[in-house]
């Protein structure tokens, strides 16, 4: 649940709704009344399919004294009209004065956060969405340059004809192969399993598919960043393993045992 910033408890800013927990309390009744009141509403709402229980009550849970997980449902502003039928006399019209001022709290509050700082009237809380606006700007600008970092090492990689994707690799191989009048075909997935298989790349974990530590002493590999987009826009950048020249002839030496790992 997102709670409000000023404390007010079991609102929930985003969906807009008003906890059954604090329902019970303003009505001055026990929570389990309240929500057996509520389940009897929802059941007459299901029996007409053009409405949907959703819209006035959700179903949540919180967690009880105990530690154990407890029914309750929040209210919706149309639920709170629908509920507030059910209430006669000074109760109704006290639960009414309290969830007409509730939902206005937070519809400002909502309001507040939509709205740039020098468009808000009062000083206390312009400063503070002043404030708020600063810190995600430089959040931002600091993302941006560690992205930036790694967009120029992905741009000078682009220009580097001293590695090649894994899949060239094989390729490079195999062309060589069938120059010398062999008939073979190799494939990047089965060119992967054998690296793998011989130690040469990491078998399995969040390093998968990059290269071993003794790979990387015998200078075969180089580990490089490329973006990954999203939406048109560089949302981060993933690590893959390139060959290097090196490796062209170090793995053409091993070409028979490759093939017949087939």
């Amino acid at each position: 649940m997102v709670m409000r910033k000023n404390n007010i408890v079991n609102i929930n800013v985003e969906k807009e709704t008003i906890n059954s927990q604090l329902v019970a309390n303003e009505i001055g009744e026990r929570h389990t009344e309240t929500i057996r009141k509520i389940r009897t509403l929802v059941g007459y709402i299901e029996t007409d399919a053009k409405l949907r229980s959703s819209d006035y009550f959700i179903q949540s849970s919180y967690k009880g004294g105990n530690g154990q997980q407890r029914p309750c449902y929040l209210l919706t502003r149309l639920g709170c009209e629908m509920y507030v039928n059910k209430l006669n006399g000074k109760k109704g019209t006290l639960f009414t004065a309290f969830y007409v001022k509730k939902f206005h709290e937070m519809d400002e509050e909502l309001k507040l956060q939509n709205q740039d700082s020098y468009m808000i009237d009062d000083p206390v809380k312009r400063a503070e969405k002043w404030l708020e606006e600063h810190k995600r700007m430089d959040k931002l600008e600091k993302t941006n340059e560690k992205l930036q970092d790694k967009a120029d090492a992905y741009d000078a990689t682009l220009g580097d004809t001293s590695v090649m994707p894994i899949g060239e690799l094989a390729k490079y191989i195999e062309q060589k192969l069938n120059a010398n009048g062999y008939v073979a075909h190799i494939g990047r997935n089965n060119f992967f399993k054998y690296l793998r298989k011989h130690g040469y790349l990491i078998k399995s974990g969040a390093e998968y598919n990059l290269p071993t530590s003794s790979a990387m002493r015998l200078k075969l590999f180089k580990v490089v960043q490329i973006p990954i987009k999203k939406g048109g826009w560089i949302d981060t950048f993933k690590s893959v393993t390139r060959a290097t020249a090196k490796s062209k002839t170090y793995f053409l030496n091993k070409a028979e045992e490759i093939v017949e790992m087939k």
